[in-house]
């Protein structure tokens, strides 16, 4: 790859040749780092969806919503009034 640097920047100073060619290794570094991470987050992921699928399912009662109190669970009930009640 430093051949084509040296054909393409005659004229140029080495030490500019020197950096361009040191960006394009932290570049290349870069995009394979990128290119495990995204392959690590697609595996945890697919660990993610195995777990959520293995979960047992819980069936809803009444209006209480999994994850709230009895308040925030009751709080459209209390919002209709007591003639609706």
């Amino acid at each position: 790859m430093s051949s084509q640097f040296s054909l393409s920047t005659t004229g140029m100073p080495s030490t500019t040749v020197a950096q361009m060619g040191g960006l394009v290794k932290a570049l290349q570094d870069a995009q394979l780092e990128n290119s495990e991470l995204k392959q690590r987050l697609a595996e945890l992921q697919d660990k993610i969806a195995a777990l959520e699928a293995s979960k047992p399912q819980r069936g809803k009662r009444g209006s209480h919503v999994s994850g709230t109190t009895n308040t925030e669970g009751n709080a459209d009930e209390d919002k209709l009034g007591p003639i609706a009640k």
